[in-house]
């Protein structure tokens, strides 16, 4: 009696340990499971979106500051601004206009010219229906007025040229001649010390001969 009794309590005792495991390993299952699919998965994808578009976005920023450092600004030594219209008198008030908006801009003025006059004439019929003895001659003046500025950078230059051109009159054509000052290309070098040496020579000898 005494054995059934002993055999009976290990086979239960077995049974609940294998249950028991049984439950630890659901449960362990069923964490993995909401841990995966449960908001805290959501909220750390989210986290990792935001971290990974933050880091592009500060690579871009970065390019885009190295970009603008490299690009210097342009140096120009002359700049000609030609206007020309049929009324003289209009040139004249804005070429006034364009010299005090140059003033105002600290831009040096270096000088300005009145170009002569181009006369363009057209030898016409008088009427349609008329005949060759019946002629008129129509005649229309081109006007000129040019101010030079000296030592413009290019954003002084762009914003004085866009201040100008908006304000022109009717009637009225603006040319923009710029002389840029451009860096030496990188196949361009100066002469050694061994170069100038040699060259020096050979000139006293040819003065020699």
């Amino acid at each position: 009696m005494c054995s059934r009794v002993l055999s009976t309590a290990k086979v239960i005792n077995a049974a609940f340990r294998q249950v028991s495991r049984d439950t630890t390993g659901l449960n362990a299952v069923t964490n993995q499971h909401l841990r995966n699919r449960g908001p805290y998965a959501l909220q750390l994808r989210a986290c990792s979106q935001s971290l990974v578009k933050q880091d592009a976005a500060q690579v871009k920023t970065g390019q885009t500051i190295q970009e603008e450092e490299e690009e210097l600004d342009k140096l120009y030594k002359y700049v000609e601004v030609e206007v020309r219209g049929h009324d003289p008198a209009v040139l004249r008030s804005y070429k006034w206009y364009a010299m005090e908006a140059a003033k105002m801009l600290n831009i040096t003025v270096s000088n300005t010219w009145e170009p002569k006059k181009v006369h363009h004439r057209l030898t016409l019929l008088k009427a349609p229906f008329g005949k060759k003895k019946h002629m008129v001659q129509y005649e229309a003046r081109t006007y000129f007025q040019v101010i030079q500025l000296k030592h413009l950078t290019g954003s002084t230059a762009d914003t004085y040229l866009e201040y100008v051109q908006r304000n022109l009159p009717e009637g009225v054509a603006m040319k923009v001649t710029k002389t840029s000052l451009e860096r030496l290309p990188d196949y361009i070098k100066p002469p050694t010390q061994a170069e100038s040496s040699e060259r020096t020579s050979t000139e006293a000898s040819t003065t020699r001969v």
